[in-house]
């Protein structure tokens, strides 16, 4: 207590107040809990789609899980994602959405999956499943996600069935062209008669030129093989000069000048090069490590290209080991 003395004596008592606690009760879960168990309590919601149902083989596509409801949501994880090992799966994205008008804890969150399928076939995403205790049945509930059907098509598929149809059309063609010449049979004239000079002139032409379409493609084969030649010989230089030009997009620059320097140098008529084509085929013409080393520096380009890098300290002088590694393997095959 103290004074105040101005006209007056005033006196004013001074007390403190101290707030209520706030008692909580921590329920522990009624049994014991399940193995796929993560901690979410709530009640909860899980689907998942893809942005398309039909890719062909090396185009990404987006798989995405979004869980929604109410509770500790942001607070768990979902378990046992997996795909396909024939699908390259990077590293997914997630954002949480919150709903602002419900006084509950409630909202969904997103998970994406950037997925690069590898080879055609018919292919099953999920079922993906998760456990969470609902408090107001106050028991464990597991919920499912549908099996999504993902159908990978091969890159050469279109080229085949134009091909197919083209020698459909040329058929109908050739059998619509056939024409008989001569019904009756040939009567022949025996005699004794020389032929003429311009007969022998006739056939000489005709021969040529029925010759001259193998002389030519003889020498244009020959032309091939030494452009092939001279394309494997200036396979390196062409690939410095691709990695060292600047571009948009210099991820793709870069695993483009890789594929293509593998194309050039080792003559290969197969456009489908990638790491698993690389490591399957190059194993016994290049040393282990070589290979390794180009594969992983392949897959950082992959994770660059989607946007998925997540090792800064990868991404520096990524050119020039690029050039080093493929200086190695010019060395290793002359």
């Amino acid at each position: 207590m103290f004074v105040i003395c101005l006209t007056g004596c005033v006196s004013v008592d001074q007390q403190g107040a101290k707030p209520q606690g706030i008692k909580i009760d921590v329920i522990p879960f009624p049994q014991k809990n399940p193995v796929n168990f993560t901690g979410a309590v709530g009640q909860f919601n899980l689907e998942a789609f893809v942005d398309t149902a039909k890719v062909r083989v090396n185009e990404a596509f987006t798989f995405s899980l979004k869980l929604s409801g109410t509770g500790n949501l942001n607070q768990f994880n979902i378990k046992n994602i997996e795909f396909s090992k024939t699908m390259e799966a990077f590293p997914p994205t997630s954002s949480f959405k919150r709903d602002q008008f419900r006084d509950e804890i409630s909202g969904e969150e997103l998970y994406e999956f950037i997925i690069v399928p590898r080879k055609a076939g018919q292919f099953q995403l999920g079922p993906f499943d998760l456990t969470y205790f609902d408090p107001n049945q106050k028991k464990f509930i597991t919920i499912s996600t549908d099996v999504i059907d993902q159908q990978v098509l091969s890159n050469d598929n279109i080229a085949i069935n134009n091909f197919s149809e083209g020698i459909k059309e040329g058929i109908n063609l050739l059998s619509s062209d056939i024409r008989y010449i001569r019904m009756n049979e040939i009567q022949w004239v025996s005699g004794n008669f020389t032929i003429p000079i311009w007969i022998w002139v006739t056939y000489f032409f005709s021969a040529n030129i029925l010759v001259m379409p193998f002389i030519f493609k003889f020498a244009k084969s020959k032309r091939s093989e030494t452009k092939a030649d001279r394309k494997s010989k200036k396979a390196l230089a062409s690939a410095i000069k691709a990695i060292l030009k600047p571009g948009d997009n210099v991820y793709k620059n870069y695993s483009d000048a890789i594929y293509s320097y593998f194309k050039s140098k080792f003559q290969l008529k197969n456009d489908l090069i990638d790491p698993i084509y690389i490591k399957k085929n190059f194993n016994e013409k290049l040393p282990l490590e070589l290979i390794d080393e180009t594969i992983k520096i392949l897959e950082v380009c992959n994770a660059g290209n989607y946007g998925m890098l997540t090792n800064k300290d990868l991404e520096k002088n990524i050119s020039s080991k690029i050039i080093d590694i493929l200086k190695k393997i010019d060395n290793e095959i002359k």
